[in-house]
């Protein structure tokens, strides 16, 4: 089975479909109210938002062993005497001429040992090797070939019609695979997978400047409500200040879980503060800007937020060197050392043309 984790955008700004965002929050709600429980289905859909799943041939040989108790070790590709003809045509606009392809049927089975496959099998043989347990059809597919054409009914029970490397709920090893699924994934990983989604919607949807993304700050504090009270000891920070105070004091440490929320996430959380209500928050945030030394948080937050030291700030960026920062500092930040930011960019081998040019206009 193959498991590749999506680089899903979870950010309200740049979904696309509306509709998603609310099928996704139905089956975290279902999932999370009735976890222990929850339908082969809803779990399956839940993990595909979050991770592509192919199925691989193994996976079959899995099933078979666990459903019928043997015990096959290895797959095979058993060439058959069946070939067959397709049509194909240009179309389209052009001259509509055609030609043919000749395919060869092969067998995608189990095995229990090894079985030469070099020669093609008569379907007589092939029912022998099924019929002794030395074999288990899994699906037939089909490969380009120059033989005859030689049209034979092979009257094979395969496991799965066609080749395919989706799961449909229809299939009968459905159930089976799911269970694998999740145990590949692991339940804990997909836990905070729809915690960090939940994480995300709370932020974006209480930072946006769409009035229609404000709804979803309600459905984000209900899913929230409804996870913490099933995981207590991985609870959801609910106030996004917290919540973002939290990042930045974990910041450093590889084991916090949320090391993915976005810069702007973050501003936009911070730039609402308001100075004469929110002092300590404040002097707590410019004091972790200074542990930290993260360039593009010092430059964010000079550039949105009055209350902050814009040369405290400056000078980290100076310090770190980093040359567009220097530029995007020294040429948007009111105030800014502009000569001293200068003299970074000028001198910094890593400078690009563009920036190189605009510095020397500033």
């Amino acid at each position: 089975m193959k498991i590749v984790q999506k680089k899903r955008n979870f950010d309200l700004e740049f979904l696309e479909d509306e509709e998603n965002v609310y099928k996704l929050c139905d089956l975290i709600l279902e999932y999370l109210s009735n976890k222990e429980e929850s339908s082969s289905l809803v779990v399956s859909e839940l993990i595909n938002y979050f991770y592509d799943i192919k199925l691989e041939p193994f996976d079959y040989v899995s099933y078979i062993n666990n459903k019928y108790k043997t015990h096959f070790y290895a797959t095979v590709s058993i060439p058959t005497q069946r070939v067959i003809r397709d049509m194909y045509s240009e179309g389209h606009g052009r001259d509509f001429s055609y030609w043919t392809q000749n395919y060869q049927r092969y067998i995608k089975a189990a095995a229990k040992e090894f079985i030469p496959c070099e020669d093609e099998y008569s379907f007589e043989e092939i029912h022998e090797l099924i019929d002794s347990g030395k074999v288990f059809p899994i699906y037939p597919y089909s490969e380009k070939t120059s033989k005859k054409v030689c049209y034979k009914d092979d009257n094979i029970d395969y496991l799965v019609s066609y080749q395919t490397k989706e799961l449909n709920k229809d299939d009968e090893y459905f159930d089976y695979m799911v269970k694998c699924m999740l145990k590949e994934i692991g339940l804990k990983t997909l836990i905070n997978d729809i915690k960090k989604f939940l994480i995300y919607l709370k932020l974006d949807s209480y930072i946006s400047s769409y009035e229609e993304f404000s709804k979803f700050e309600i459905i984000a504090d209900k899913l929230i409500s409804v996870f913490n009270e099933n995981n207590k000891s991985n609870k959801i920070i609910e106030s996004p200040n917290n919540l973002v105070i939290d990042y930045l004091r974990n910041l450093p440490y590889e084991e916090v879980w949320y090391e993915k929320i976005n810069i702007e996430q973050i501003i936009g959380v911070i730039s609402m503060l308001d100075y004469d209500k929110d002092k300590e928050i404040c002097d707590e945030i410019q004091s972790l800007a200074v542990y930290l030394k993260e360039v593009e948080l010092c430059y964010e937050l000079a550039l949105r937020c009055d209350w902050i030291d814009k040369k405290l700030m400056g000078e980290i960026i100076i310090l770190d060197g980093n040359p567009d920062f220097n530029y995007y500092f020294a040429s948007e930040v009111e105030g800014a050392d502009i000569e001293r930011h200068k003299e970074v960019i000028l001198n910094s081998k890593y400078t690009d043309e563009y920036i190189y040019e605009r510095t020397l206009k500033l």
